[in-house]
């Protein structure tokens, strides 16, 4: 019996562009939600084609002047300021709480769902970053870089970042304990191995626990094996479309897996001849089932409730220390706090709530704008419409 357990298995990156435009009813609602975000110096909730998302204050690079974030299981779209259709005038990144709910075929044609309800035209896409991911459990498994072999082509020396200009292996350390270790440089090919617990236990609402099947507390060690595929290295593949993609992605993947490995370690002097890790074969033959029919127990109610309960604890704690400070700032003394702090926070909100209807009005609408997606879509039948 394997000493790991295969957690979960699938996509988690991908970055596409279309080459195509918006219309000029949706970049009309893109441009006038832009003006507020900027105004009011926050992003702004909108709908545009029957899809909420936020509009941020700025664009990105590359001419981009729209940010579209559809939520913590979305896409953030990146969408150009034009109608030409001859330009490549949308990009999408898809966020890895969506793959990891769906799988790629449900995605891919997700967008091209959203696209088509906005009513934009396209002529083609092209992939620009697909990573795939295989996550175990493995609380005995100690990374060594010196067990990590690869072509010699990449060049290797040990630091935290890799440099441009060069393929790097980087190496990842906590308290004197090896966390990661990743070959490659992007926009080339990546393969990385690394403790995804300890990535995610400092973040506030991470979804990782949920799709897991823990609860953060209880939650064992889990490594993952990733292999990250940039536009250039897609490029030498010949992968640009989805079909190309799908038609390539498990010869790509697998000769990463086999270009970069990790073996059992160092005794035999010709490393052509070291024999893998067992928990390297065992990501080899889940890397060979990239296309497989994806499956997974995690649902997104689940995993919105999760999150939601992390935030708020957050928020109670902020709460409790914010009341702590104002009653010492009152000139309260422990005791008083104790006793009347509540009540003379009681007043003054009811004040806010009852006395100026549309000073919390409006509070409660921004509210729900940002924390829009923590609940189902469309679950803030009292906050006011955007008027956008």
């Amino acid at each position: 019996m394997s000493a790991y357990k295969i957690l979960r298995k699938g996509f988690d990156s991908l970055d596409v562009a279309f080459q195509g435009a918006m219309p000029s009813g949706a970049l009309d609602v893109l441009r006038s939600a832009k003006a507020l975000a900027t105004s009011e110096g926050r992003a702004v909730l909108v709908n545009v084609g029957g899809i909420d998302g936020h509009v941020g204050e700025t664009g990105a690079k590359g001419g981009y002047a729209f940010r579209f974030d559809t939520g913590l299981d979305g896409e953030i779209w990146l969408i150009k300021d034009s109608r030409d259709c001859e330009q490549w005038n949308l990009r999408v990144t898809v966020r890895a709480v969506q793959l990891a709910l769906d799988g790629y075929d449900v995605v891919r044609d997700r967008l091209f769902e959203k696209l088509e309800k906005w009513g934009a035209k396209v002529i083609t896409e092209s992939v620009a970053r697909a990573d795939y991911a295989v996550d175990f459990i493995a609380d005995e498994l100690q990374l060594r870089p010196d067990d990590f072999v690869f072509h010699s082509h990449s060049r290797c020396q040990e630091h935290r970042e890799i440099p441009e200009g060069g393929t790097g292996f980087s190496i990842e350390r906590r308290s004197g304990r090896v966390t990661g270790i990743t070959v490659g440089k992007m926009p080339g090919r990546q393969v990385t191995v690394y403790d995804k617990r300890l990535e995610q236990i400092y973040k506030v609402g991470s979804p990782w626990w949920k799709l897991w099947g823990f609860e953060k507390e209880d939650c064992p060690r889990v490594w993952r094996v990733e292999v990250r595929a940039g536009k250039k290295h897609l490029t030498d593949w010949g992968v640009k479309t989805f079909g190309d993609l799908e038609a390539e992605a498990v010869a790509m993947f697998g000769a990463a897996m086999q270009a970069v490995r990790m073996t059992a370690g160092r005794d035999e002097s010709n490393v052509s001849r070291l024999e893998n890790h067992p928990f390297w074969d065992l990501a080899v033959d889940q890397v060979k089932a990239a296309l497989e029919p994806y499956t997974t127990d995690a649902q997104r109610s689940e995993i919105l409730a999760g999150t939601r309960e992390e935030i708020l604890e957050m928020y109670r704690k902020q709460v409790m220390g914010l009341c702590v400070s104002y009653a010492v700032a009152q000139g309260m003394s422990k005791a008083e706090a104790a006793e009347e702090l509540g009540d003379d926070l009681t007043a003054k909100w009811l004040s806010l709530a009852k006395g100026t209807p549309a000073i919390y009005g409006r509070k409660y609408r921004l509210a729900s704008d940002r924390l829009h997606f923590l609940n189902e879509k469309g679950n803030f039948a009292d906050a006011d419409a955007n008027g956008i």
